[in-house]
């Protein structure tokens, strides 16, 4: 280091005497470090990037499924919730209907339902979300007999039979046959008597904010 001091110190002193040895060589010394930093600042950039994806990718290592993940598309300045894009299409063997998940992070070896694969393109798929007023599921809350899990802004069950003893927080799961079974849906948030029927119907809470999920798991069909 004390080197390079002593060189640049050299070359002021031949610049300040107008000296054409010391532009030649403040040019040439100057170039070669501004390369050696960008080079540097370079790896640096690179080696962050990496680290950041690694981070987000943490959660979906050593779980039991078959799956492939993938990174969500930023959807700025749109946000629209019932469809999001992934960086994983028909190169990487993505089929539609395909769960989509992410990990649990308070149940190990478990996953939560974000969606399914609606369209699949060579390069990239949309995910059909829960917030899809067309999206309809069949579920099961908790130990009681099986509902139906009806899409929207607000997702909801509905066709809860009466009878059925059900509590807010209990937790709803997949039960279909277009899908894995078990996948967590999220808990019952509240329940509300129709009128003139034998169903509840109950609000969902979902255990997930959609626009903080950056990588998403592909469950193999």
């Amino acid at each position: 280091m004390k080197k390079v001091y002593f060189f640049i110190f050299l070359i002021l002193i031949a610049v300040f005497l107008n000296s054409k040895i010391g532009w030649e060589a403040k040019r040439y010394f100057l170039k070669d470090f501004s390369k050696d930093d960008f080079s540097l600042e370079k790896e640096n950039l690179i080696l962050k990037a990496q680290i950041s994806q690694f981070e987000i990718l943490k959660p979906f290592l050593n779980k039991n499924l078959d799956y492939k993940v993938g990174f969500i598309y930023s959807r700025y300045p749109f946000n629209f919730k019932n469809e999001l894009l992934v960086n994983l299409g028909e190169k990487d063997g993505i089929q539609p209907d395909s769960a989509v998940v992410i990990p649990s992070s308070s149940t190990p070896q478990s996953f939560i339902l974000v969606g399914k694969i609606k369209d699949v393109y060579e390069n990239f798929s949309t995910i059909q979300t829960l917030f899809d007023s067309n999206f309809k599921l069949t579920v099961q809350i908790a130990n009681s007999e099986e509902a139906l899990l009806v899409g929207g802004p607000l997702p909801k069950i509905i066709l809860i039979p009466i009878k059925n003893k059900i509590n807010t927080g209990d937790v709803v799961f997949s039960k279909d046959s277009t899908l894995p079974y078990g996948l967590i849906i999220g808990g019952i948030k509240k329940i509300q008597n129709v009128s003139n029927s034998l169903f509840l119907e109950a609000e969902i809470e979902l255990p997930y904010d959609l626009s903080q999920i950056n990588a998403v798991a592909i469950l193999k069909k």
